[in-house]
């Protein structure tokens, strides 16, 4: 029995014509999404005083699209963005953490290190109380 199965895949080799198109669609969308986080990282972090609703028309203006390329991009930018920011959340708490392990472990060493100087006092104490009676 045979079986026929669907696939998204688009070769270069059965059209060679439309390769260029399709590369070049590409690099648009990637523009775009560029542009589009760089505007939204801006807006979120250093202060840059535009809207939502001003993002879209401005990428289309900018790169002569139609709705779609732009909307799209926007929106990946949007969930980008939200997950670079939680990305960065927990990779501070995971710094934190290790810094706080690292912090035990520092003070553990100096109460060791402590002890050894306690210790040493107490053999040079009574080192010199034995020779002092001799």
């Amino acid at each position: 029995m045979k079986v026929f199965s669907l696939s998204n895949r688009f070769y270069y080799r059965e059209f060679p014509d439309l390769k260029n198109t399709v590369l070049h669609d590409l690099d648009v969308y990637n523009r775009v999404l560029h542009k589009a986080y760089k505007c939204l990282y801006d807006r979120a972090y250093k202060g840059a005083a535009f809207k939502d609703s001003e993002l879209h028309p401005l990428l289309k203006k900018q790169f002569h699209l139609n709705d779609y390329i732009p909307l799209s991009a926007v929106h990946e930018a949007k969930a980008l963005l939200k997950a670079n920011a939680a990305l960065n959340k927990k990779l501070i708490q995971k710094t934190d953490k290790r810094m706080n392990r690292i912090r035990m472990k520092i003070r553990e060493k100096e109460t060791e290190l402590e002890k050894v100087i306690c210790e040493k006092e107490k053999m040079w104490y009574y080192v010199k109380k034995k020779y002092q009676f001799i």
